[in-house]
């Protein structure tokens, strides 16, 4: 459901979901996070934070990740690079092997940001994928991604 006003295919995540509109997106994520070389895919793609936890990205510093066909994962926090593996789960992108460099931020906004992406990741999110965007859901918090590659 978009407000009005909203562009057509913008999808508005401020609003609570019922019990039952809550059940349908789980089933949908986790139709959407098939395997590797499966259609549609988080795999073998770009992306980029348009938010976590409501938190945008400062212009300049926007973190972004790729993840391979093989579930390899690399990235930007905003300050900090990262890697990881990653592979779907029933419903959930499970991320293992977490490591970062630890470059201080020059922000307190991008430390806030890049912590919160970065305890989200380890948390083996849910996701759901709806056209070019991502939204990763775990216990502390939610980011939303937008897919930077056709």
């Amino acid at each position: 459901m978009t407000k009005s006003g909203e562009a057509a295919g913008e999808v508005d995540v401020s609003t609570p979901l019922s019990p039952i509109a809550a059940g349908v997106l789980l089933l949908v994520s986790t139709a959407c996070i098939s395997a590797p070389g499966s259609a549609p895919s988080i795999f073998e793609s770009r992306w980029q934070v348009v938010d976590v936890g409501g938190i945008q990205p400062q212009p300049g510093n926007v973190p972004h990740l790729a993840i391979s066909a093989a579930g390899e994962v690399t990235g930007r926090g905003g300050c900090n690079d990262f890697v990881a593996a990653a592979r779907p789960g029933d419903t959930a992108l499970q991320v293992t092997g977490f490591g970062s460099t630890s470059v201080s931020c020059a922000s307190e906004q991008a430390r806030v940001l890049e912590q919160a992406l970065f305890e989200l990741l380890r948390s083996d999110p849910t996701l759901l994928l709806v056209d070019d965007r991502a939204v990763l859901t775990g216990p502390t918090g939610t980011a939303t991604l937008q897919r930077l590659d056709g």
